[in-house]
């Protein structure tokens, strides 16, 4: 179940609050905000309900593990990708995610960790687009006016870096400003392999579902108590050549 768009924490809440009424036998939480969802997560502690919190870090309350990549050094793969792939000069600009969220916060610490000390890699601009495709285009095409020398758009998740392909589409710079993104879904790895994204990572989000549905099952079902406090889902940066039949396969997608 989710809020009517990616950003209505009220509308989280409320879900949440209609959840726990009903007395489930686990709550599987994906907070929009690491703060914001706490005292619901908190109410379920008290109603003895078990909390399993993918994806986005929660910063309080009672969980029985967080479910996830470790986004940090997930970013600084990247990172290190582009210092690389740029032989270690490049001007960029990076697109964040919501600012007071795990996720946001730690890709963009992993991404800042390398690029700062690197001296030839000069980060213009660094603004949240919120995780959005619309708002990824409407910072880009700003970024980019007053950027003109920016070589490199650095998005923090796909959909914002979908965005960004549309400005500088727009702005007939298709091919002179690259974008990397991160998530891997399946809009974005068609513009890897359309060669309009440079790379992306892939942060086996199915697997971040499933196995978080398996920890409610053997918390709940099987009674298992050795749970670790984080249950590790793997990360690697994607490039064109990675996109292989096999991979799409074993994902169940299917790209022009």
């Amino acid at each position: 179940i989710a809020a009517q768009f990616n950003g209505d924490i009220e509308g989280q809440i409320g879900i949440v609050e209609t959840q726990l009424a009903m007395g489930p036998d686990a709550l599987i939480l994906v907070p929009m905000n690491a703060s914001a969802l706490i005292p619901k997560v908190k109410e379920a502690n008290l109603l003895g309900i078990p909390v399993i919190n993918p994806d986005t870090r929660l910063a309080g309350g009672d969980v029985v593990s967080f479910v996830g990549l470790d986004e940090r050094s997930s970013a600084i793969q990247m990172a290190k990708f582009i210092v690389k792939h740029f032989n270690g000069k490049v001007k960029l600009a990076i697109l964040e995610g919501f600012r007071g969220s795990s996720t946001a916060e730690e890709r963009l610490n992993g991404f800042r960790e390398i690029f700062d000390a690197e001296p030839g890699v000069e980060v213009l601009a660094s603004q949240t687009a919120e995780w959005d495709r619309e708002k990824g285009l409407k910072v880009t095409e700003d970024i980019l006016q007053a950027h003109p020398d920016v070589q490199l758009i650095v998005a923090s998740n796909d959909e914002m870096a979908l965005g960004a392909i549309q400005a500088i589409r727009s702005a007939g710079k298709t091919n002179q400003v690259f974008v990397t993104g991160d998530d891997a879904i399946p809009a974005g790895l068609q513009a890897l392999k359309d060669g309009k994204m440079l790379a992306t990572i892939d942060g086996n989000t199915d697997k971040v579902g499933y196995r978080a549905v398996r920890v409610a099952y053997d918390y709940v079902v099987k009674g298992k108590r050795n749970i670790p406090n984080w249950t590790k889902v793997s990360s690697s940066v994607m490039v064109k050549s990675d996109i292989s039949d096999e991979y799409l396969k074993s994902r169940k997608i299917t790209l022009k």
